[in-house]
């Protein structure tokens, strides 16, 4: 029994505890452009779609705001960079809902679809990313602060909501 226990600890020192890390503002930024970035990616996500949300991109998204201004970046790097000819194992595209919508002409529809695009993909990162307990309520923490902050920078006509914080903060958690 002793030498069992004395193992185990032996094993242990091997492996000590990590402490938990400690999120900055980049930490959030980054994983709210690779959430977009690698879900854009892996859906093989539709190029008139996205170019639909960048021919006025500020009656999507807020200027400033630390979580839109991932969101549009991760698209324009999508956009640019996608060597399909090499890559050729990119998805099947969005979602129709998801394709149509981003595409509509109708503003409110737009936003919709840009936000469950954006909730898809955060989601989707939470899931795949290893965190501590702690360190998920400290990254949900700081995605809630980056939309309060969101909130306080957008113009009045910008309207009641903001797809990309919205998104970004309403999933499973």
């Amino acid at each position: 029994m002793k030498q069992t226990a004395l193992a185990l600890v032996a094993v242990a020192a091997l492996f000590p505890a990590q402490a938990e890390r400690k999120f900055t503002k980049g930490d959030q930024t980054r994983f709210v452009y690779f959430a977009v970035l690698e879900g854009l990616w892996e859906e093989g996500a539709d190029r008139p779609a996205l170019e639909a949300l960048l021919k006025d991109p500020w009656k999507v998204f807020v200027p400033k705001c630390p979580n839109c201004m991932p969101v549009l970046d991760a698209i324009k790097t999508y956009l640019k960079d996608v060597p399909a000819m090499v890559y050729s194992e990119l998805g099947s595209g969005f979602p129709e809902e998801i394709k149509t919508g981003l595409q509509s002409a109708d503003r409110s529809v737009k936003l919709k679809a840009l936000e469950a695009m954006v909730q898809r993909y955060v989601q989707r990162r939470f899931d795949r990313t290893v965190m501590t307990p702690g360190e998920k309520t400290q990254m949900i923490n700081m995605l809630l602060m980056a939309k309060k902050y969101g909130m306080t920078i957008k113009e009045e006509t910008f309207g009641d909501f903001c797809p990309s914080c919205n998104g970004a903060t309403n999933f499973k958690k």
